[in-house]
C-alpha cells in the first residue's frame, strides 16, 4: 500500500488541545445535577459520535486519507479535543499513538484505520468506566463541603464538624450504621468539652461513668446562692446532661456492635440530633 504524505502532524495543534481540560477534576468527588451533567457532557457526546462518524464513514468509502491526517480543521483533530475534555485517559493515549504513526513516513492507511478502531473501541471502554453515582435531591445538601460551614459548629467545634459532615456524606449514600458512627464520633468531641468545663476525667472508656460525674457536677450548680446566672446555668447544662445521657442510651451504647443495622430514617434522626445538641453547646463552649 502506497505511503501517506503525514504533514502536519497532531503535535502542531497540540496546544489548543489543553485548553478546556474536562471539569470532572476540578471536584471529582462533588455533587453534579442532571442538568449539569448534560450542559457538561451531552454536546461533547453528540460531537464526539458525530465526528467518529464522519470518520467511519471515510474508511468505509476506502478513502481515509482526508480524514485521519493531521490538521486544524479535521474530524481527528475534533476527536483530540473532545476526548481531553470528556477526561478518556485511555483514548487519549490511543490519540497520541495516532498522533505519533503520523510522524513516520512508513505509516500507512491500513496502519491509520487500524489505530482509528481501536480508539473506537477505549472511548466505547472510557465511557463505561465514567460512573456516576445517584443522590436523592433532599439529601444533596449533606455532600456539599459548604454544609455547617457557616454555622456556629464550624467556628466553636471544628473537629466534630469534620465528623458531622462525614456523617452527612454516608446517610446522603445510604450507608445508615457508617453515618451512625461519624455522628457518635461527633458527639464525643462535646462530650469532652463539656467534661473539661466540669472538671471530669474522660479518659474513661465508657462514656456512663463520665455523663453521671457531669451530671452531679451540674445538680451542684443548684447549691449555689440564687441568681441569673445560677437559673441560666442550671437550664443550659441541665439539657446537656439529659441530651448526653438519652443519645448514649438509645444509640452510642449500640453503634459499635455488628449486630445493630441503622435505618436511613434512623442515621438521619441521630444526625439532627447530634447537630442540634453541638450548636446548643456552642453558645457558651467551644473545643
Amino acid at each position: 500500500m502506497a505511503t501517506l504524505s503525514l504533514k502536519p502532524p497532531l503535535s502542531s495543534i497540540r496546544p489548543k488541545l489543553l485548553i478546556n481540560l474536562h471539569s470532572w477534576d476540578h471536584k471529582p468527588y462533588g455533587v453534579v445535577s442532571l442538568l449539569d451533567m448534560l450542559r457538561f457532557a451531552a454536546e461533547r457526546f453528540y460531537r464526539l459520535s458525530e465526528e467518529l462518524s464522519r470518520v467511519c464513514l471515510s474508511v468505509e468509502d476506502g478513502s481515509p486519507k482526508g480524514t485521519l491526517i493531521g490538521g486544524e480543521d479535521t474530524p481527528m483533530s475534533e476527536i483530540g479535543r473532545l476526548v481531553l475534555e470528556l477526561g478518556l485517559p485511555s483514548s487519549s493515549d490511543q490519540m497520541a499513538r495516532w498522533e505519533h504513526a503520523l510522524t513516520k513516513e512508513s505509516t500507512t492507511s491500513a496502519d491509520l484505520v487500524d489505530i482509528f478502531s481501536d480508539l473506537q473501541r477505549r472511548i466505547h471502554d472510557d465511557l463505561k468506566r465514567r460512573v456516576m453515582y445517584c443522590v436523592e435531591s433532599d439529601r444533596t445538601q449533606f455532600c456539599d463541603p459548604k454544609w455547617l460551614s457557616v454555622s456556629t459548629i464550624a467556628s466553636k467545634f471544628p473537629t466534630a464538624l469534620k465528623e458531622l459532615q462525614s456523617a452527612g456524606r454516608c446517610y446522603a449514600f445510604g450507608e445508615g450504621p457508617a453515618s451512625a458512627f461519624h455522628s457518635m464520633r461527633a458527639l464525643e468531641i462535646g462530650l469532652g468539652v463539656l467534661a473539661t468545663r466540669f472538671g471530669v476525667n474522660f479518659d474513661h472508656v465508657n462514656w456512663h461513668p463520665v455523663i453521671e460525674e457531669i451530671e452531679s457536677k451540674i445538680r451542684d450548680i443548684s447549691r449555689a446562692p440564687k441568681s441569673q446566672q445560677r437559673l441560666d446555668d442550671e437550664k443550659f447544662f441541665g439539657g446537656l446532661g439529659r441530651h448526653f445521657m438519652f443519645l448514649k442510651n438509645g444509640w452510642r451504647n449500640h453503634v459499635m456492635h455488628v449486630r445493630e443495622n441503622y435505618t436511613d430514617r434512623e442515621a438521619r434522626q441521630m444526625l439532627d440530633h447530634v447537630t442540634d445538641v453541638l450548636t446548643e453547646m456552642s453558645a457558651q463552649l467551644a473545643e
